[in-house]
């Protein structure tokens, strides 16, 4: 399977409205005149509760694209078919792991060619990224047949 990697842009600006808005000073970079707050409707980066409703849109969406959440961990999020199969029949066609604002994912060739262009098509990416990537520091390599390696590039031999 292919790998991918992605990052939504503005990802807590795209989750559910906060279940009370919340007000703030407005910054002084702003140059607003007067006394006035701002009226935060949605996470914002900073903001302690920003990530849950960001994770409940996400979740939401990808369910409706067919995805099982994983009874181990709630930010993977998984793919099986045939959908006509009973689901003991029923073998992984693909995954994907949220992490805050990113996206890791792989699957067989038919969930990439009809299920990830529907993930791409949900949000704002900046550019998604195929079988090498570079994720908190480390850098993950997959090559057809031998797997995925990663690891600090520096520790890499030919």
């Amino acid at each position: 399977w292919d790998t991918y990697s992605g990052d939504v842009s503005m990802a807590f600006l795209r989750g559910d409205d906060l279940p009370e808005p919340l007000y703030a000073q407005v910054p002084g970079l702003c140059k607003v005149s007067g006394n006035k707050v701002f009226k935060i409707i949605r996470g914002v980066f900073g903001l302690l509760d920003a990530p849950r409703p960001w994770y409940k849109r996400c979740r939401r969406d990808l369910e409706r694209l067919g995805a099982r959440v994983c009874p181990l961990d709630a930010c993977v999020f998984l793919w099986f078919g045939p959908e006509s199969a009973a689901e003991s029949e029923q073998e992984l066609h693909g995954i994907l792991v949220l992490h805050v604002d990113d996206m890791r994912a792989a699957g067989n060739d038919h969930w990439a060619r009809t299920k990830f262009p529907e993930i791409q098509k949900m949000y704002v990416f900046g550019e998604w990224e195929k079988n090498d990537f570079k994720y908190t520091g480390v850098q993950y390599h997959y090559q057809p047949g031998k797997g995925l390696r990663y690891g600090l590039p520096t520790t890499w031999t030919s």
